[in-house]
């Protein structure tokens, strides 16, 4: 009904491989990534999702933004 299909799918979603620690011998680390919070560069809010963050920029600092530094 309500409930998410693949819920081992979407956690494996929330984490990024890096090269692993120990010269590459342990193979790649999990880091987890759901609780990384992001701040907007022109004031002091902070968003926990990238989409949230690059949608306040474009409706609250839409003026501040040249085109180097579109999000």
């Amino acid at each position: 009904m309500g409930r998410v299909k693949n819920i081992a799918e979407k956690k494996k979603k929330a984490h990024i491989y890096s090269g692993g620690g120990g010269g590459g011998t342990k193979g790649p680390e999990r880091v987890d990534k759901r609780n990384e919070e992001k701040q907007c560069p022109f004031c002091d809010r902070i968003f926990k999702q990238d989409e949230r963050l690059k949608n306040h920029i474009k409706k609250k600092h839409s003026e501040e933004v040249t085109e180097g530094q579109a999000a």
